[in-house]
């Protein structure tokens, strides 16, 4: 995923995530966070790849960190060496 960092620079409060393989989220994420059965079908992770330039983004996100968002969130973009997704920080319900 490298190429994917040098090619996608995000701008102001947008984050890179690497959709999970999995994506859904587990009713329990690896911090212990429970998830109600009703967000179950339409809340996924990823990990964040690269953080924008915008200061609450550089305060609260870090490459590498896990991230749950809502289904609808974010803005696809597939390159050669997977999708990768351009989220506004407003779009990300949970760390984990």
């Amino acid at each position: 995923m490298k190429i994917l960092s040098k090619m996608i620079e995000p701008i102001g409060d947008h984050l890179v995530v690497i959709p999970d393989d999995e994506n859904k989220i587990r009713s329990q994420t690896k911090s212990k966070i429970l998830v109600p059965d009703r967000f179950k079908k339409e809340v996924f992770q990823g990990q964040v790849l690269t953080v924008g330039p915008g200061e609450e983004a550089r305060k609260k996100f870090l490459p590498g960190q896990t991230v749950i968002y809502s289904q609808d969130a974010g803005a696809p973009i597939r390159c050669t060496d997977g999708t990768v997704l351009v989220l506004d920080i407003r779009d990300v319900l949970a760390i984990s």
